[in-house]
């Protein structure tokens, strides 16, 4: 037993050397962008020096690290996860109360949402199904899950947006469903 922790405290200290590596890999990349690059861009998007830039884009890569550790956790309530500008942090959305700790221990801020991703993905595909059939394949552009609300956005085409309001009000629906007109282009 006292073999298999040492070998598990060997492992976490190699992957932790490894995410190490690779993020001062990224780091590295970061401040040699000639021109700007990546961090240039950060720059004049938030108004920041370029040091701030640097770190602000090396959280965010640490927390796109972190949510691709958390989605592999499986966690029966999850429900996406994005970055915070205002913590430079992730948030993790679930619909379940216990997942909170699993979240926390990997150093992520939980928030609890009514609808897991697989309802919202549930439901999108049952829209999208369902516009094609009723409204045509012209009848809307684009549906997706908008993870920071937990709802369903649908791009309607102008024409069609009645008529797509009275079949989502039809398909009463437990996730709520958001239709954004959009114009008729060719």
């Amino acid at each position: 037993a006292t073999a298999q922790i040492a070998d598990r405290s060997q492992s976490a200290k190699r992957s932790a050397g490894k995410r190490d590596h690779a993020r001062r890999r990224h780091l590295k990349r970061l401040r040699s962008a000639a021109g700007g690059g990546d961090h240039g861009q950060v720059q004049a998007l938030y108004g920041i020096d370029e040091n701030a830039a640097i770190s602000r884009l090396g959280k965010e890569y640490d927390a796109a690290v972190l949510a691709r550790h958390v989605e592999g956790r499986n966690l029966p309530g999850y429900a996406g996860a994005w970055f915070d500008s205002d913590t430079l942090g992730l948030v993790v959305a679930t619909s379940q109360i216990p997942d909170f700790d699993a979240i926390v221990r990997v150093g992520a801020t939980p928030t609890l949402v009514r609808h897991n991703l697989t309802e919202l993905d549930a439901v999108r595909d049952q829209i999208v199904h369902a516009l094609q059939s009723e409204a045509g394949a012209n009848g809307f552009r684009d549906a997706a899950v908008d993870i920071q609300t937990n709802a369903v956005l649908v791009e309607v085409v102008d024409k069609a947006f009645t008529q797509a309001s009275a079949l989502v009000q039809t398909l009463k629906l437990r996730v709520p469903v958001r239709l954004i007109p959009v114009e008729d282009t060719p």
